[in-house]
Parts: C-alpha cells; sequence; structure tokens
C-alpha cells in the first residue's frame, strides 16, 4: 500500500511503497531519496540482515517458550511489560527512540525469509531498514563486468600457474589462492558492505584446478609414454627412467646437444655378407633378430643404449644421457659378455644345422656430442664426433672374436682387464698413430669389486 506522509502532519506529493521509508521521513522531518538509493540490478534495496534466531525452550515446568538471539535492538519490551508497574514512564524509558510496535509470534506467520534466516521477523524487516536509512548503511554490489572479470581470470591464472611450477605445487597454490580470495570476499562485505560474487568465482577458481590439474597429469603421462615409445627399444629402463625423473619429458627430446664424455661401442659380423649369399632372407633374418636380441639385453644390462643398427651392425653407447665413472668399465664388460654369448648362441646354431658366425668388436672413450639429431617430426637420440669415428674405424680394425680398444678407454679399464697392446694403427682422421689393445680376459676379482652387481663373462681366448 502507498503511503503519503509530510512533516508537521502536512501531507505532501511523495509517494512511498515501504513503510520503514515513510517512518524515517516522518521521524527526522528530511526528505528521503529513495532514487539515490543503491539497489541490486533488479532495482531491489539490499537489506543488511543482522543475526537472529527463534527457538522454542522447555522451561522446568515443562512450558514451551519462545527465545530470541539478535544483536541490532538495544532494547525490546514485550506489549504487556510496557504497560506494567516495573516501567511506569513508557516515555521517559523510549527517551525519544523510534519506536516498532508489532508482534514476533510464530503463529501469527509474520515472518520473512532473508540470506541468513527463514524466520526473521516482518517487524524486525522495518526497524532494520529504518535504521539503514537513517545511517545511511547501504550495500554497495560490484559491477556486474568486474565479477565477470574475476570468473575468467582467476581461473587463467591459475591455468598459467600450471606452465611455471610442478603440478602439485600449482594445485596446492590455486586452492590456497581460492580460499584467500573467499577470505577477502568475506572480509568486504564485513567491513565494507562491499558485495563481490563469491559462489560463481570460487566455482570457477576451483573448477580451474581440477580440470587443469587432470589435463596436466594426463598431459605429462602422454609425454611419459612418448618417451618411453621413443627410446623404449633402444635405451635400457635405467636410463628411461632418469630422462622420465625431469619435471618436464620434453626437454629431454628437445633438438639440442651436449658436450659429454662417453664411451662408444661398434660390434660387426665377420663374413656376413658371404655368408647371406647361401641363406634365404627368412632364415638371415631370424638368425639376426636372435643374435641382436641377445646382444641388445646385455647392453641394458650394463646400463648402456643401442643407438642404431647399421645393417648387421650394431652401435651402442655407455653413458647417455648422463655420465657415470664405470662407462668406459661397463662398456668393455658388455663387449666380453657378449662375445662369450656369441660362442654359447654359434654352439646353439651349429646343433640345428644354422651357419654360425664371429664378431669383431671396437670401442672407444672419448668427448662427444650428445643428443636429439634430426627433424622436429623424426628424430634420433645419437653421438656425434671426433671419438665417434675413432670408435668405428677400431671395429674394422679388430678380428673375428677379438675385442679392440683405444688407450683412452684402456686407461680407465686398465686395472681389471687382461689386455695385450698391438701395433699402432692410422686411421682416416688422425695424423699420428692410434695405440690400441686387444681385450683378452678380465680379472674377476677386481671387476667384480669395483661393480658387485656385474656378472663376469671372461673373453675367448
Amino acid at each position: 500500500m502507498a503511503i503519503h506522509t509530510g512533516s508537521s502532519g502536512q501531507y505532501n506529493n511523495r509517494t512511498f511503497y515501504a513503510l520503514a521509508a515513510a517512518v524515517v521521513q516522518e521521524y527526522t522531518g528530511k526528505s528521503v531519496d529513495l532514487a539515490s538509493l543503491p539497489t541490486d540490478e533488479d532495482g531491489r534495496f539490499l537489506l543488511v540482515v543482522p543475526r537472529y534466531s527463534l527457538k522454542q525452550v522447555t522451561t522446568d515446568h515443562g512450558q514451551q517458550v519462545e527465545e530470541h538471539t539478535q544483536d541490532f535492538v538495544d532494547n525490546q519490551l514485550s506489549f504487556s511489560d510496557a504497560y506494567s508497574e516495573s516501567i511506569p514512564d513508557l516515555k521517559s524509558a523510549v527517551n525519544g527512540a523510534l519506536v516498532y510496535i508489532g508482534n514476533t509470534a510464530q503463529a501469527q506467520g509474520d515472518f520473512v525469509h532473508t540470506a541468513r534466516s527463514a524466520e526473521f521477523p516482518g517487524l524486525f524487516a522495518n526497524a532494520r531498514l529504518a535504521d539503514q536509512l537513517m545511517r545511511h548503511i547501504y550495500i554497495t554490489e560490484a559491477p556486474l563486468w568486474f565479477e565477470i572479470a574475476l570468473i575468467v581470470i582467476l581461473p587463467l591464472l591459475i591455468a598459467l600457474a600450471f606452465n611455471f611450477m610442478k603440478t602439485t605445487y600449482a594445485i596446492v597454490i590455486s586452492l590456497a589462492s581460492t580460499v584467500v580470495y573467499a577470505y577477502v570476499n568475506e572480509a568486504l562485505f564485513v567491513t565494507r558492505l562491499y558485495w563481490l560474487d563469491l559462489v560463481h568465482v570460487v566455482i570457477a577458481m576451483v573448477a580451474a584446478t581440477l580440470f587443469v590439474g587432470l589435463y596436466r597429469v594426463l598431459y605429462e603421462a602422454a609425454q611419459r609414454r612418448m618417451v618411453t615409445n621413443l627410446f623404449g627399444m633402444h635405451v635400457s629402463p635405467a636410463i628411461i627412467s632418469d630422462i622420465l625423473s625431469h619435471e618436464d619429458p620434453r626437454n629431454a627430446l628437445a633438438l639440442k646437444g651436449k658436450k659429454v664424455k662417453a664411451t662408444i661401442f661398434y660390434s660387426d659380423i665377420r663374413g656376413f655378407t658371404a655368408m647371406s649369399e647361401n641363406m634365404t632372407p627368412e632364415e638371415i633374418y631370424n638368425q639376426l633378430n636372435e643374435y641382436f636380441e641377445e646382444m641388445c639385453a646385455i647392453i641394458f644390462q650394463y646400463g648402456g643404449y643401442v643407438d642404431k643398427f647399421i645393417g648387421d651392425c650394431v652401435m651402442a653407447v655407455f653413458s647417455a644421457p648422463y655420465q657415470t665413472p664405470d662407462d668406459a668399465k661397463n662398456a668393455v664388460l658388455a663387449a666380453v659378455a657378449q662375445q662369450k654369448k656369441i660362442l654359447e648362441l654359434a654352439e646353439k646354431w651349429k646343433a640345428m644345422g644354422k651357419r654360425e658366425f664371429t664378431v669383431g668388436m671396437g670401442v672407444n672413450t672419448g668427448d662427444v656430442v650428445m643428443g636429439n639429431l634430426g627433424a622436429s617430426s623424426r628424430m634420433n637420440y645419437t653421438v656425434i664426433g671426433d671419438n665417434v669415428n675413432l670408435a668405428a674405424r677400431l671395429y674394422n680394425v679388430a678380428k673375428a672374436g677379438e675385442i679392440i680398444i683405444s688407450d683412452y678407454t684402456y686407461q680407465e679399464v686398465k686395472d681389471f682387464v687382461v689386455a695385450d697392446e698391438l701395433e699402432p694403427v692410422t686411421v682416416k682422421g688422425k695424423k699420428d698413430p692410434i695405440r690400441i689393445y686387444n681385450i683378452r680376459d678380465v680379472k674377476e676379482a677386481q671387476a667384480a669389486a669395483t661393480n658387485p652387481a656385474v656378472t663376469v663373462q671372461p673373453a675367448p681366448a
């Protein structure tokens, strides 16, 4: 119902659709400009609701009474108390205050729904609204564009955080940021009555954390599978685990190289071309695959990785992608173990009526450039450099059953090998002859002492 009111009992032309506004104007004698009051997007004035609760209390006599809890009305009197003898002078007790008279009995049904209570007395709502109008206590809502910006920008910042830190840290920081936002949101409302969107922004931040975190976990798993597929057929499991220990496995696949000290191994079947002339393609492939399977297993066992197959030649690298003090020793032990396995295979093939063959091997240690070589669509993790070429020259020098090592490798393994120094050889690309050695055997006690996990296989005499 519209209320027309004015000061001094004279009505004016102002029309109010709120009892509180009419009361305030009548009480203060000042105009209330409703058009200037801040409202929400639906044109509603926002009420600051105090704490209020209404509950039934059972007394000692079994009676049910209502108990109110509120924190904004300083004095409340029941209607009967106002006329009791305990307050003989009601006017002096009120002392010029604005007095609302109404009922709060639950049975009367005069209750309104608020954000904090579903049973807030209508009497209190009118009193609270009048109090806000007199004291100019208004809730200010953040602009819609600002809230939309928060819903968009904060989740984007969370997504950005995942690109600069580990997934676990990013999740923790994102959730902590959500808690901080909720705290700041509440603090602004409590201290400044500034209303920012809480629910939608928090949902957006939590959703961004969950979805980006899940995507990051799945993406990292995909990267790990890519690394495993790229290296799994060539690299020992220990090397794959070492690469995958990186925060971002993609760094291990970058098209770049680094200078490292490595030991390069080559092996080649002697007389294979002539032997294969009398074999069918199926026989060649079956026997080669069996041979390669055994050789690769030994290389992996000693910490090396198979760089490539060149026809019937095997190239392996020890110390990739990270170097250890025992790289040269492991390469030599692997070569000795391979020669032993080749003898076992030869006996097996002879018994099966298959052709036998022998293998010459070359080993060299020195600085090389190691990394991914090729194009972004196809690459190969390999080593290049002069010391790689020298290892290739040495396996060409090796005769059937021999393991020829350079002087560089010999200086690192001389304490546990039995080797004969051969005549220096001149190889392509080198001005001076190269000192070389043929590994005849290993000193089992010394080899086992330096690497107890290695099973020493002596070379053939």
